[in-house]
């Protein structure tokens, strides 16, 4: 499975079992609370809002590890969710 799909079925499936308890999760939310403080997958740069129309990823696995991750969040996007910008990949 690649990480568009992975990001899409990861996603839909935290949505799903969150609001079958009455909660529901944005996808700044998922990005900051469970990608990067819970999985500890990447630091987010700065202070994050729902408004953000960028987000800084940070983290120290590699070019391999940021395609990966370009592709899932990009996956996670496609699922509709209400972030109007792009993902860009931007590795040093």
């Amino acid at each position: 499975m690649d990480g568009i799909a992975l990001g899409k079925k990861n996603y839909s499936l935290l949505r799903d079992v969150l609001e079958s308890i009455g909660c529901q999760i944005t996808f700044v939310q998922f990005l900051v609370v469970i990608l990067a403080e819970q999985g500890e997958w990447f630091i987010v740069e700065g202070n994050v809002t729902e408004n953000s129309e960028r987000i800084t990823l940070r983290h120290k696995y590699g070019e391999k590890w940021s395609y990966f991750l370009k592709s899932y969040i990009l996956g996670a996007y496609e699922t509709g969710l209400a972030l109007d910008g792009t993902c860009r990949l931007h590795p040093k």
